[in-house]
């Protein structure tokens, strides 16, 4: 088993990257990342089921979510609190991509030759928060807007 020790995955090496071209951005002094990816089950019991609940697979649901340190009117090639908001107000899907960072700061990209996942979501909540004496923070929710790949 030590041998595959090497295939574990460090934390501080996944990434959300988001945009709505071809290019996916990371998300700007991300400190944290996490993808949840669920599975709706519906009872069809009926009365000849006897004492135990049957129950069938229904539809997917995607979600992602990030927090991060706030900082506004990026130059460099990350998704800054003013690109969320504008992906947010604009209503619309943004591509996404949950991958191990390649390159370096501030010009990482998804590692298209490792495992990733991938798809469309929307911005369904952001919120700052701006504690006194203390630097200010984000989280942003996004949640599936089309099917998920992982490749």
């Amino acid at each position: 088993m030590a041998a595959e020790n090497s295939k574990i995955v460090y934390g501080g090496s996944l990434m959300l990257f988001i945009g709505t071209g071809s290019t996916l951005t990371p998300l700007a002094f991300a400190t944290s990342a996490k993808f949840d990816l669920t599975l709706d089950i519906r009872e069809i019991s009926s009365k000849d089921s006897g004492i135990w609940k049957e129950k069938a697979a229904g539809k997917w649901d995607s979600k992602a979510s990030a927090d991060g340190l706030v900082a506004y009117e990026l130059t460099g090639s990350t998704n800054g609190i003013d690109d969320l908001f504008s992906y947010m107000i604009a209503r619309q899907p943004v591509h996404f991509s949950f991958a191990i960072a390649s390159g370096s700061t501030p010009s990482w990209s998804p590692d298209t030759s490792q495992t990733y996942l991938s798809g469309d979501m929307i911005i369904s909540s952001l919120n700052l928060t701006a504690n006194d004496n203390d630097t200010a923070t984000y989280s942003v929710t996004l949640e599936g807007a089309s099917a998920i790949t992982m490749t």
